[in-house]
């Protein structure tokens, strides 16, 4: 499968989570996510036209890109504690929802940042799986590769 991966805010590349998927045999299209670059949100969506995935995952600020890349191109999303509110500021992003691709949500029922609680009552008018772990925000590198592994014969583009 082709995976292009949104890191989040305070995280950088290379990362356990790409290297995990890789090892698992997928293609990996992960860049650095500067978050404060004005044209990091076209730049990334270019990126990902021409990458081609077969879904995009986006944990925290990398899932608010990838639920709204993942809408304007109609791909497959997995979002690990996805910052849909509660961000530290507001990239330059293209708001628009053009489309309701598949949409699969892993959420730490400890998570202090971005509050599980708000990311569902958003997700309520949306047709999104949402899964809950044991963890906060950080989803731990176990906890990813379980549940990508429950994941893997239910994505479809």
């Amino acid at each position: 499968m082709k995976i292009a991966y949104y890191h989040g805010l305070e995280s950088t590349l290379p990362s356990s989570k790409v290297d995990w998927l890789q090892s698992q045999g997928h293609q990996v299209m992960a860049q650095p996510m500067h978050y404060e670059s004005p044209d990091l949100f076209s730049n990334i969506k270019a990126a990902t036209i021409a990458f081609r995935p077969d879904a995009i995952i986006g944990s925290s600020m990398g899932g608010w890109f990838a639920w709204l890349i993942g809408s304007q191109l109609n791909i497959p999303r997995i979002l690990l504690n996805p910052a849909l509110h509660g961000r530290s500021f507001e990239p330059r992003v293209d708001l628009r929802l053009n489309h309701e691709p598949q949409t699969h949500v892993l959420l730490g029922r400890h998570d202090t940042l971005i509050d599980p609680q708000i990311t569902v009552k958003i997700l309520a008018q949306s047709k999104a799986v949402i899964t809950y772990g044991e963890h906060a925000h950080r989803t731990p590198l176990e906890v990813f590769q379980s549940y990508m592994r429950g994941l893997s014969d239910k994505i479809t583009n």
